[in-house]
């Protein structure tokens, strides 16, 4: 077995290896793979981390500062991520949660991919103590490692992330970013622990955001679900054009709408957003079990201002924690409890690429009449 595993950052031992590259030549292993780790300074990005990791196609920018969220990729020349009106990664010094009314979240809000949890999401509740989308995205990595395995052709950045306070919850959240050698797909697997004495709530939503090229004027969503419903009655105006975008448009309000998926015969839900010519899409894959909720959020706004859309597989839906415990949908982790939550990304380059992912969806749909209601449904919008 050849595996090899280097410490990149232990607060409690005193490592942190800035300005560290490592590549298939020096660790005498086959591939063009690289790994490297940068702090960047000045501005507000001062002091974030900004681990590469390089598979021979796909580059991706981890943010171990940021709560292990991904400020951004390419592949074969597809670009990954979005023009956020926060340009550059911020680092969780300069974020006020509590600003404009509870929603100070977004002045750090730019990555292709940030998870929104754990011990709340949504909307701020100002009686609750919550604010928009929770804290996970602004707590730093206080241990991360690399992780190489030349049989099985990988390479993974794993960091061990808490989001703890005295009288409130002790979560634990221990995220795997993994790789194979020149493929064009990353998986993803996060271990949320309660490591406090008492049970403890848990919501969980990945914002996965997409602007162009795969997204742009005639670009489409394929899912296959149980049902869908729109959010708001923002939403509703839209219904009958929930999976096609316009392009950019300077007066356009955001639409979100709420997804039951159907998962194929591993478990596994699909949702592909590609774009007019299919010459490239994403694809987000997720454990049903483990997160069984979806939410499209479309955003195409003028370009200055942030035209993008969300793919975001869930535990719950993003309302506020309140109502999602009356709905049931709020985890309780037991003291010592975990739960996993899996999910890959795959970028598809090239009709054929595109229309086999397009094909694969609607195969699982085939057995399942979807239902879609033209208005937002009691049990899931306040």
């Amino acid at each position: 077995m050849n595996r090899s595993k280097n410490v990149l950052v232990d607060v409690k031992d005193g490592v942190f290896l800035d300005n560290w590259r490592i590549d298939a030549a020096e660790a005498g292993q086959s591939g063009n793979w690289s790994v490297t780790t940068r702090r960047m300074r000045g501005g507000l990005s001062d002091g974030v981390d900004v681990v590469t990791l390089n598979n021979g196609e796909l580059s991706i920018d981890i943010l171990p500062t940021r709560g292990m969220g991904i400020w951004r990729g390419e592949y074969q020349g597809i670009r990954l991520g979005w023009d956020a009106p926060v340009s550059l990664p911020v680092h969780p010094k300069f974020v006020d949660l509590q600003r404009r009314g509870g929603i100070g979240w977004l002045d750090g809000f730019n990555e292709w991919l940030c998870r929104c949890g754990l011990s709340f999401l949504g909307p701020p509740e100002p009686e609750e103590g919550t604010t928009l989308h929770g804290r996970i995205s602004n707590q730093p990595a206080h241990q991360l490692w690399l992780e190489i395995d030349e049989d099985a052709r990988t390479l993974a950045i794993v960091g061990i992330v808490e989001e703890s306070s005295l009288f409130d919850a002790r979560l634990q959240l221990t995220s795997r970013v993994e790789t194979s050698w020149d493929s064009g797909a990353i998986s993803i697997v996060d271990e949320i622990t309660n490591m406090g004495g008492t049970p403890a709530d848990v919501e969980l939503l990945y914002h996965i955001n997409n602007g162009p090229p795969v997204l742009g004027e005639g670009a489409t969503c394929v899912a296959a679900f149980e049902s869908m419903a729109p959010r708001d009655a923002r939403a509703a105006e839209g219904i009958s054009e929930w999976n096609r975008f316009a392009g950019p448009e300077a007066s356009y309000t955001e639409q979100a709408y709420f997804f039951q998926p159907i998962p194929d015969d591993n478990g596994m839900a699909e949702v592909l957003l590609k774009n007019a010519d299919n010459s490239a899409g994403l694809s987000v894959q997720f454990d049903q079990f483990s997160l069984p909720y979806f939410v499209l959020w479309k955003n195409t706004r003028a370009e200055a201002d942030g035209y993008v859309c969300g793919l975001e597989p869930a535990t719950c839906l993003p309302n506020t924690r309140t109502f999602e415990r009356e709905q049931g949908r709020v985890i309780s982790l037991e003291a010592g409890q975990s739960r996993k939550c899996r999910l890959n990304l795959s970028v598809h380059s090239g009709a054929e690429d595109v229309s086999a992912r397009v094909q694969s969806i609607n195969a699982t749909q085939q057995a399942t009449e979807p239902t879609i209601h033209p208005k937002p449904i009691g049990n899931w919008s306040p």
